[in-house]
């Protein structure tokens, strides 16, 4: 079964989906319960059965162990000589481990994405939809499977090695592509989310609805406390962003103060300065509302607002409530590494798009490639020269409804992007 097949599977099972009226947690129930997962698993990686026994119980350990969730046993069934795994076989498996750990559930989201494709606010949506496991332990999770995936090629790093030889790639390839694409997709969505959180309140999945709200101009005071027409959450990280940028953080009824802090994480000091935004309570609007304070972090070290989770001291030890002088917004670390909050969105979203455009042999006629560019044209609309169309022109408007063109953001298109909403709505 490729991939082209594949998709007409996932299209066949939403129609099924929305015939039936399900609920997100109703099709989680449907997904399970006739273990399609498994099934699509069977087919996308090892096709039809051998002539091999030993292969073929090979693979039917294999993906018992992975229902199971005994991820040891599966790891240790794809290092055994015998089974004969193909490379790109180990790969995917490999990387598919971690995506479950990571609570990506490549039909799902594959199901949803084909849903998406007559709906405008597609990346709000799906950040709606991928937000509620959002943590910075299940970013791990897929980062570790990106890595897995990137083995592809030793040559090129996965993101150009899948769209420089899009053309060229094997079936096989193709799936590492498709499914390194969702990988980054979620990767851009947790990352986003996270970082909007004000971590002792909202969760990531309540800001994504918040976010949602804001295109269609919903917000109330308990989400827009300065009346703004922009979440507080939003408008807190594009303050911090502001002010990484060396500008003044002129959001109307805002006021940031800055506290050089440090924070030893297993002995490495690492040098910030914590950002207190204070967001102001309209006067005529939500005076009966207390102002909201919100943190973020600055690296002094890399000069990027960062990734935070939850509170730590200056020990990386967790505590409960910031007090701006021993509790601090907590840095989320991936594989050594801090995580720039704007830059990864930026990048992530990228990746996503080249990747899953890259596993389709004809993608500007595939719906769920066709979405994963329109994430991208969602992002430029409001302002098109902000993003790059071809190698290095920027677009116009006309340029972001052709498929064919290919697509870049900017991490100053993601920025205005943040606080937009639905501009034909104004007076």
């Amino acid at each position: 079964m490729n991939l082209i097949d594949r998709v007409l599977v996932f299209e066949v099972l939403q129609r099924y989906i929305i015939k039936n009226n399900m609920s997100i947690e109703g099709k989680v129930t449907f997904m399970k319960t006739v273990k399609i997962f498994l099934i699509f698993i069977l087919f996308v990686v090892f096709g039809c059965s051998s002539d091999n026994s030993q292969e073929d119980e090979c693979k039917i350990e294999l993906i018992s162990a992975i229902e199971n969730e005994d991820f040891q046993l599966a790891l240790s069934i794809l290092e055994n000589e015998s089974c004969n795994f193909t490379q790109e076989e180990k790969i995917i498996n490999k990387a598919l481990i971690y995506n479950i750990q990571g609570n990506v559930d490549f039909l799902e989201i594959s199901a949803y994405l084909a849903e998406l494709i007559s709906e405008d606010e597609k990346y709000r949506k799906i950040s709606l939809y991928l937000s509620t496991d959002a943590s910075s332990q299940n970013l791990q999770n897929i980062e570790e499977a990106l890595q897995v995936y990137s083995q592809i090629n030793s040559d090129d790093d996965l993101v150009t090695y899948c769209y420089t030889y899009r053309e060229d790639l094997t079936r096989k390839e193709q799936d590492i592509c498709y499914f390194a694409g969702l990988s980054f997709l979620t990767k851009s969505v947790h990352t986003l989310f996270i970082g909007l959180a004000n971590e002792g309140g909202s969760t990531a999945k309540q800001v994504a609805n918040k976010f949602l709200l804001q295109a269609k101009r919903y917000t109330f005071c308990t989400e827009d406390r300065n009346q703004n027409n922009i979440i507080d959450e939003v408008d807190a990280l594009l303050c911090a962003v502001k002010y990484s940028q060396g500008d003044n953080c002129d959001i109307d009824n805002l006021l940031l103060t800055t506290k050089d802090i440090t924070i030893d994480v297993q002995g490495n000091v690492y040098n910030y300065s914590l950002l207190k935004i204070k967001i102001k309570s309209d006067e005529d609007q939500c005076s009966i509302y207390e102002d909201v304070i919100l943190y973020k972090l600055y690296s002094k070290d890399t000069n990027k607002i960062i990734l935070t989770e939850n509170y730590c001291d200056q020990n990386y030890s967790p505590c409960d409530t910031p007090d701006e002088n021993s509790c601090f917004p907590c840095p989320v670390f991936i594989n050594g590494q801090m995580i720039p909050i704007i830059d990864t969105v930026t990048y992530s979203l990228n990746a996503s798009y080249k990747t899953i455009w890259s596993s389709f042999d004809a993608p500007e006629d595939t719906n769920m490639a066709k979405v994963s560019r329109d994430f991208l044209k969602e992002i430029c609309l409001p302002k098109p020269e902000d993003c790059i169309c071809g190698r290095t022109d920027p677009c116009t408007e006309e340029d972001l409804d052709y498929y064919i063109v290919p697509l870049t953001i900017t991490e100053e298109a993601l920025i205005n992007y943040l606080q937009t909403h639905y501009q034909e709505e104004e007076d």
